[in-house]
């Protein structure tokens, strides 16, 4: 059984969570490199409701992962505290499960363990933005290519999993019998014990008999249909399922603060790189979670396509009419303005791209973050930023040195910071303060 510890971080006071796994029954389970290479994928997604990992180790008897720490609790423990919990929460809140396992699944990712208690509130307040966690159990999934080894939890498995041959769909059919549960308050398959519920689901039986079932509308038990369609060729993708007319009309989100993203982003500029690592160093490492969580919500509701990633063409169109509001006497032209973005894409920008270019300057470049950075650059703790420190942060490293050079050099100017790299404390909080003017 894993062990989960609730840490506090030193230099910011901040809590991580970390994950406690046994290495033998990773090796019991599954190859020890592959184990480790699928942890470093992970710790590289980026989607607005799943889980951050910020780094992983391991010594000879367990593997340690350090998460993000989520004090909102699981969301059926949870439910009963949402003011008006109904058909659009629920929609709220599935329309983000299936933005995170859309993203997984265009990565080869099946999470194979879609639960309530592996889905997370952020924060404690009614507020309806989750994150799905425990990606224990998770794999690849190349070219759709099949299953055979059980996994999951017994009220939430697909009837294919108890056959051994299943693909990427598993997880569609879980979000079906948590949908269920979210509406009605019971499983969708029942029994006096885990054999007969496992029955249950291998003959696939279930019903909306059930006296809260007369409050549902029509569409969300045409949508529970879909998820837990026997025939996993059938069953709706995650695509799909962003698209059905049940998710659409229910789980319409509130205006968009496009004011607030424009303010912010005429600050940003990505083309001076020292500044954006150190800005991306504090968000990770630093940022509390009701500032991102404010972020967050508006870039989910800013996402229309619920794939967690804004198309740029829509944002473009929205925050158009925005624009006027913010800079009336067009001192910088709206293109620009979008172009601020540093996206590595040409038609959509990735979350922490968003974080990064539309938070709130002046409440993250404090006295206190901007030290935190500065010492994350000045990894030999000297009270100098050195030129070597410059290329271990960047992860500059080729055998050709005059290009090393170049390529520190050019960073340094940008920032019009001595370009040999011996940057005083002073010099930096400078340089950083800069770019709330």
């Amino acid at each position: 059984m894993d062990l989960f510890i609730r840490l506090k971080k030193k230099d910011t006071n901040l809590y991580r969570a970390l994950k406690i796994i046994k290495k033998e029954i990773i090796e019991f389970q599954d190859d020890e490199k592959l184990f480790l290479k699928e942890i470093e994928i992970l710790s590289q997604l980026d989607h607005p409701n799943i889980l951050k990992i910020y780094e992983y180790f391991f010594d000879g008897n367990n593997y340690y992962i350090v998460s993000e720490f989520l004090e909102g609790g699981e969301l059926l423990e949870q439910i009963d505290n949402i003011q008006n919990y109904g058909e659009n929460s629920a929609a709220v809140i599935m329309t983000q499960i299936f933005s995170a396992i859309f993203y997984l699944h265009s990565k080869n990712i099946v999470h194979r363990d879609i639960k309530p208690e592996n889905i997370i509130l952020k924060i404690k307040d009614d507020d309806l933005s989750i994150k799905v966690i425990d990606f224990g159990t998770a794999n690849f999934n190349p070219k759709n290519s099949k299953f055979t080894t059980q996994y999951g939890s017994s009220y939430y498995l697909a009837p294919e999993i108890l056959k051994n041959n299943y693909t990427n769909k598993c997880d569609i059919w879980s979000c079906g019998a948590i949908l269920y549960i979210l509406l009605c308050g019971r499983t969708p398959f029942k029994g006096p014990d885990e054999e007969s519920i496992l029955r249950a689901i291998e003959r696939g039986e279930y019903n909306f008999d059930d006296k809260e079932w007369k409050l549902i509308s029509q569409e969300a038990k045409d949508f529970i249909s879909k998820l837990l369609e026997y025939n996993p060729r059938k069953r709706l993708s995650a695509d799909e399922c962003l698209k059905d007319p049940w998710i659409k009309n229910y789980s319409k989100d509130e205006i968009v603060d496009y004011d607030f993203i424009l303010k912010n982003l005429i600050k940003f500029d990505s083309s001076q790189k020292f500044k954006q690592s150190s800005v991306a160093y504090i968000i990770h490492q630093n940022i509390s979670s009701n500032e991102i969580n404010k972020l967050s919500v508006i870039f989910r509701k800013a996402d229309k396509s619920k794939e967690g990633r804004l198309k740029l063409v829509d944002l473009k169109e929205d925050m158009k009419q925005y624009y006027q509001l913010v800079d009336p006497d067009n001192n910088i032209s709206f293109e620009d303005i979008v172009n601020r973005f540093d996206h590595k894409h040409e038609d959509y920008i990735e979350y922490e791209e968003f974080l990064r270019a539309t938070i709130d300057l002046d409440t993250l470049l404090t006295d206190e973050n901007i030290k935190l950075v500065f010492n994350y650059f000045d990894k030999d703790q000297s009270g100098i930023i050195t030129y070597e420190n410059i290329k271990t942060t960047f992860g500059i490293d080729f055998k050709d040195e005059t290009k090393e050079k170049e390529i520190v050099q050019k960073i340094l100017k940008d920032a019009n910071l001595d370009i040999n790299g011996n940057i005083k404390f002073k010099d930096f909080e400078q340089f950083m303060k800069n770019s709330l003017k």
